[in-house]
């Protein structure tokens, strides 16, 4: 990075799921956003990081990757309007360490396409 070159030793309980930089436990306030954006968005993230894997090991240039994310689009609509009334116990899981190990990962120096 250009302007952060920080890379802190970031541990997490599985217990508790307290993560912790540098051994200082990380806290924040509950963000104020309307949990429709927050479905869109998580939604939309995950399905590029699908389609970017396909990119990357199919025969799937870039821009028929763009044109399957358009494709779907409206159903990512569809499916965070549905996902927003449910509660904990219907939406199964979570992925907070999965997302943390995916944040360590990126720091890492092999990467599988190095020019």
């Amino acid at each position: 990075m250009i302007h952060n070159s920080a890379t802190p030793n970031i541990e997490v309980d599985p217990e508790t799921c307290e993560v912790r930089a540098d051994g200082e436990l990380i806290t924040c306030e509950p963000a104020d956003v309307l949990l429709d954006a927050v479905w869109v968005a998580n939604l939309h993230a995950f399905t590029v990081n699908l389609i970017s894997a396909g990119v990357c090991l199919v025969p799937l240039g870039q821009m028929d990757g763009l044109k399957v994310l358009a494709a779907l689009e409206g159903m990512i609509l569809d499916v965070a309007h549905e996902a927003c009334p449910a509660g904990l116990d219907e939406l199964g899981s979570s992925s907070f360490l999965a997302d943390i190990a995916s944040m360590c990962h990126e720091t890492q120096y092999t990467r599988l396409f190095r020019s």
